[in-house]
């Protein structure tokens, strides 16, 4: 039990931010107590037929907090079961699966690859319960990086290397848009109406488009590094952005208008609102990951 001994290349909080769990190059995924810090689990990324475990590259919890998804490369997507710390589900295959998302009701999660050599930067829909994959979302011309389902489940929003911002629909699999992202898109959130997404790039720029129509509603210059993490708050009135240099940033969706600033010394790569929106949670990409809270003004 400690530390990750290698690149934590993903973390992402639980609903209820009670807990936070770490993907490294190590080939561990870890579990940590937020409160605490304290490491309460340690999972290798491994399946049966291989001898040795793979790093992991994208985590996720679900929405009820009890399972975790993961991506890697070793061509499957894991559905992890919190409470056992074991794998409950494989979804095979997807190499170099780089971003993962489950639905709010744990029927089905994404996830987009990485591996454009051997072709594989298409991004795969599944059906949790049989492990069956349904559809194959084709368009990004490079690396899926970020990627995230609609709380409705309705759509489905990525972003890649290509630097740019596509919108799908569930359904039917269907490519509704594309947008151009002005760099590498390295986050992505949906506001809780669904009726916008957010993006976070390379070059620290935060774009906000309406859903429906793609149309640019905010872009923010953030001055820092890559940003690396977004999330809408529960009222859709706040966004919160990591950032490479290690600022935690606060911004008011309606203006663009940054109201609270925190600025750690490592790259933050995680960062979620409380359940009841008065607190901002962080994490770094420390191999124990440091842990922050913050007050949200107002």
């Amino acid at each position: 039990m400690g530390a990750h001994s290698d690149e934590v290349t993903s973390a992402a909080f639980s609903p209820n931010c009670e807990h936070l769990v770490s993907g490294s190059i190590d080939r561990t995924i870890k579990l940590w107590e937020t409160a605490s810090g304290k490491e309460i689990a340690s999972w290798d990324n491994e399946l049966f037929e291989y001898s040795k475990p793979y790093p992991v590259y994208s985590v996720t919890f679900s929405a009820s907090g009890r399972s975790v998804i993961s991506g890697g490369n070793d061509y499957a997507v894991k559905v992890w079961d919190v409470q056992k710390g074991s794998v409950s589900r494989i979804l095979k295959e997807h190499y170099y699966a780089t971003a993962v998302d489950i639905t709010r009701d744990g029927r089905f999660v994404v996830s987009g690859g990485s591996d454009c050599m051997n072709m594989d930067c298409v991004i795969k829909l599944w059906d949790v319960q049989s492990g069956n994959e349904l559809k194959q979302l084709k368009g990004h011309s490079n690396a899926v990086t970020a990627i995230a389902f609609s709380p409705g489940s309705r759509w489905i929003v990525s972003g890649g290397t290509d630097a740019t911002l596509r919108l799908w629909e569930v359904s039917s699999g269907k490519m509704i848009r594309s947008n151009k992202a002005g760099s590498v898109v390295n986050a992505v959130s949906f506001s809780p109406d669904e009726k916008f997404v957010a993006a976070g790039n390379n070059s620290s720029e935060i774009r906000i488009w309406e859903t429906e129509t793609g149309n640019d509603v905010i872009k923010i210059a953030a001055n820092g590094r890559s940003i690396r993490s977004i999330c809408f708050s529960a009222d859709g009135k706040y966004l919160v952005s990591g950032d490479w240099n290690g600022s935690i940033k606060i911004w008011e969706t309606s203006t663009g208008k940054e109201v609270a600033h925190h600025q750690q010394k490592t790259p933050i790569i995680a960062c979620q609102f409380s359940p009841d929106g008065k607190r901002v949670w962080a994490a770094d990409n420390s191999p124990k990951p440091n842990i922050f809270n913050f007050p949200v003004p107002g």
